[in-house]
């Protein structure tokens, strides 16, 4: 589902990423439609963490990309964790964070004629510029 909103996202390199951050998104909270809940009560799951990609060897990749039994594409990714963008839990702050994330991303493809609309389920990864992301965090006192 990635590539749907970041077709380019298996080329990316670590010299166009300046920081990412780690989101445990809404449903990661609720049960699933596959059963219990992934979420495990710790109070590093409700806080964002900020990344860094780090390169595979001497490339500037930072993803191994590896097919499954049915063609579908997976990729891991490799990144340090630079810290937190604050220290208690909070999973509302979060969730707020998130929507206003994909939000921004939706808007992003639209105006470009892309196309959005992933059945009601969103990309687990998707890049925003750099200036879009600190005008979110700075809604919500964050600066970076």
């Amino acid at each position: 589902m990635i590539l749907v909103w970041q077709k380019d996202f298996l080329q990316l390199k670590t010299s166009e990423i300046n920081f990412a951050l780690g989101i445990y998104g809404g449903m990661y909270f609720e049960n699933p439609f596959w059963g219990g809940a992934a979420f495990s009560g710790s109070v590093n799951e409700q806080i964002i963490s900020i990344i860094k990609p780090t390169a595979l060897n001497d490339s500037e990749s930072f993803q191994i990309v590896c097919g499954k039994e049915d063609d579908n594409l997976h990729t891991i990714l490799h990144y340090d964790v630079i810290g937190k963008l604050w220290s208690g839990p909070n999973r509302k702050q979060m969730v707020g964070i998130e929507n206003d994330l994909i939000e921004a991303k939706i808007f992003e493809l639209k105006n470009n004629g892309k196309q959005t609309d992933t059945a009601h389920q969103y990309p687990l990864s998707f890049l925003l510029d750099t200036a879009t992301v600190f005008s979110i965090l700075s809604k919500y006192n964050y600066d970076l």
